[in-house]
Parts: structure tokens; C-alpha cells; sequence
């Protein structure tokens, strides 16, 4: 028996566990993959997110970014500025899902891939 059980160990996901488990909660993390597990996504991260968490995300940051370039309809490319007080984290989602996974494990969270949930039950 679990205090929670989460479904999926993405960035909620493993917020989600990372913190309950660092409160003392028994968590369980169900993913239907298997871990580390590629995800296709741009992968931009605002790094304001730091400050909710005690640890540091430096390991799972591919780059951090000042500007983007980007085409539009096959048009010359376009770079732009970014607008932030920080540069954003790039980051490789396989990576940086596995890592918050991993930082929610060292707080006593469980970690079951391969495991797909397919439906819920309740029962009072």
C-alpha cells in the first residue's frame, strides 16, 4: 500500500514523487515504458523551475539558450533573441525525465516502468 501512486514519469510526474517522497509519503511511479525512455519534444525549460527543487539540474541541461532560430514555411531562417532574464535550459527529455526520476528515487520514491495503468478502481 502506497500513500500515492503516479502515473507517468514525466516533469509532472516526477515532481510530483520527488517531492511527496522528500515529505515522507510512500510513492510509487507506474510508467509504461521502459526507463530511460525517449520522448519527442522540443525540450525547452524555464530554469525559474530551479527554485523549486534543493538539487541542481546542471547534469541534465544539454545547453542553455539565448536565442532560437527557427524556419517558416521553408522560408530563410529566422534567429530571434530570447526575452528572459536567464538563458532557457535545452534539455534532451529522455535525460532530464530520467534524471528528476532518479533525484525522486534517492528521496525513497519506487519506480515501476514497464508498467502500464490501464484503467483506475475505486472502491470506498
Amino acid at each position: 500500500m502506497f500513500d500515492c501512486i503516479i502515473v507517468g514519469a514525466g516533469p509532472a510526474g516526477g515532481t510530483a514523487a520527488y517531492h511527496l517522497a522528500k515529505a515522507g509519503k510512500s510513492v510509487v511511479v507506474l510508467e509504461k515504458e521502459s526507463l530511460p525512455r525517449y520522448k519527442a519534444c522540443s525540450g525547452a525549460v524555464s530554469p525559474q523551475v530551479q527554485q523549486w527543487f534543493d538539487f541542481d539540474f546542471t547534469p541534465a541541461i544539454s545547453l542553455k539558450a539565448e536565442s532560437v532560430r527557427y524556419t517558416w514555411k521553408m522560408d530563410d531562417p529566422v534567429e530571434v533573441k530570447l526575452d528572459t532574464q536567464e538563458p532557457v535550459w535545452m534539455v534532451q527529455r529522455d535525460v532530464f525525465d530520467h534524471y528528476l526520476i532518479q533525484q525522486a528515487q534517492k528521496q525513497g520514491a519506487e519506480i515501476r516502468d514497464n508498467t502500464a495503468v490501464t484503467g483506475v478502481e475505486f472502491k470506498g
